[in-house]
């Protein structure tokens, strides 16, 4: 196989992975468009119990990579970065996929996660994945953020009471069934 015949067969995947993409967007109604500047590029919102974010989803042609971004609808202000990066710098240890970023030039804030499906179909069980742990990992995270950027927290309480929260609140979502009785057992 000579390298034209790769490279085609990469935009050949990349173009049907786009295609599941913008498939999975309008079909669960993100609203996504597309940009001139960059034909795989769709943008979308997103709002969540803490605030509306921007969602870039776009596939990187010549890699065959899906990489998803998801904006804070604030830019962090100079005086604030540097307690900001210590915020992302903690987030980022715990975090299982993606991680957050940071622009020290204009303060753009924002949670990236990427995924090669080189040689493989983008699935849109994948896509549904990507774009909504994107998504939540942002809103789970956007209070602390906000704490730092606006309320002066430190960068270590605001993690602890996001962490906090977020064991609270899987406490209360989690679907915890009661414990079967000694006659409910079987033999």
């Amino acid at each position: 196989m000579t390298n034209t015949d790769s490279f085609d067969k990469k935009i050949l995947n990349s173009t049907k992975a786009f295609s599941t993409l913008q498939t999975f967007l309008e079909e669960d109604e993100w609203h996504p468009r597309s940009q001139e500047e960059d034909p795989f590029l769709l943008c979308s919102t997103f709002s969540g119990k803490h605030g509306r974010t921007s969602v870039y989803s776009r596939i990187i042609e010549d890699n065959e990579w899906f990489l998803v971004l998801v904006f804070t609808p604030f830019e962090v202000p100079a005086d604030r970065r540097l307690a900001v990066a210590e915020f992302l710098s903690r987030a980022n240890y715990g975090l299982n996929f993606g991680a957050f970023q940071m622009d020290h030039r204009d303060g753009e804030l924002a949670f990236r996660r990427s995924i090669n499906f080189a040689g493989m179909e983008l699935r849109t069980e994948t896509v549904r994945g990507a774009l909504y742990s994107s998504v939540g990992v942002m809103d789970t995270y956007l209070p602390g953020l906000m704490a730092v950027v606006y309320g002066g927290m430190t960068a270590e309480e605001a993690i602890a009471k996001v962490e906090n929260a977020e064991k609270v609140e899987n406490a209360e979502t989690a679907d915890v069934s009661p414990e079967p009785s000694d006659d409910e057992l079987p033999n």
